[in-house]
């Protein structure tokens, strides 16, 4: 069983303690035993200079030996928190409680249940998100108009089934502002999308001519906003006119 930091600490003080206690004992037996004062004086001499350098010894093992442990305990919670800060979630026990006291393998094992938990809310809210991604993308899917749902940065989020049919160089992912499209589609509608995001104005039934389709559409959006007011993105509604 590893022994804790304290229990540690409390042996080195306890060895210490009898050295102290060896050392009086020893000049204790000297004293009564010797009747020549110079063989007396020797041998205290002797006993007091060995005590001296061993306690001298030991004083300097105590005193780097407390600091070093706490050290390298710090040390290795320092890694896992750098770890987790990166994204590391899994934690290797073995390895990190190795030669490590028990207060400090039973803060590792902690940490190492809140990272489980923490993996496990990950997994659930991933599942929920997808849940309503697939929600929204089956929403837009039945509205019979166009529907694109576009970020401030002009990255399309969700896009339905009329649109792909339509504008098939419209696809989700696609940032239309970084992205040169087809003459039709440059002209008109990414002019009028583009403008409404950075405007933050909302469009009414503003007309596009798609000469090469020789198609008309009615383009309408709804800004969408933070708690803050500031625009985030749009939902953009394409109505064949």
């Amino acid at each position: 069983m590893k022994k804790s930091l304290k229990n540690r600490y409390q042996i080195l003080l306890l060895i210490f303690f009898a050295i102290f206690i060896v050392e009086s004992a020893l000049i204790l037996i000297t004293v009564l035993s010797n009747g020549d004062m110079a063989r007396l004086k020797a041998d205290l001499q002797s006993i007091v200079i060995m005590f001296i350098f061993a306690q001298f010894i030991y004083f300097i093992v105590l005193f780097y030996y407390i600091p070093y442990q706490y050290e390298r305990a710090n040390r290795e919670i320092y890694h896992i928190l750098q770890e987790i800060s990166e994204g590391k979630y899994q934690i290797d026990l073995e390895a990190k409680t190795y030669n490590q006291s028990e207060e400090i393998t039973s803060l590792i094992k902690a940490m190492n249940r809140m990272m489980n938990i923490i993996i496990k809310f990950d997994s659930l809210k991933a599942d929920k998100i997808y849940e309503h991604h697939q929600r929204i993308q089956m929403l837009i899917n039945m509205i019979p108009q166009g529907c694109l749902i576009m970020s401030i940065i002009g990255e399309i989020v969700y896009i339905n089934d009329f649109v792909k049919k339509n504008f098939p160089a419209l696809t989700e992912n696609l940032n239309i502002m970084e992205t040169l499209l087809p003459d039709y589609i440059e002209q008109e509608l990414k002019t009028l999308m583009v403008e409404s995001l950075k405007s933050g104005n909302n469009l009414q039934n503003v007309k596009v001519t798609i000469s090469s389709q020789d198609k008309s559409y009615l383009l309408n959006s709804s800004i969408i906003r933070n708690r803050k007011g500031q625009t985030t993105g749009a939902i953009f509604i394409i109505v064949s006119a």
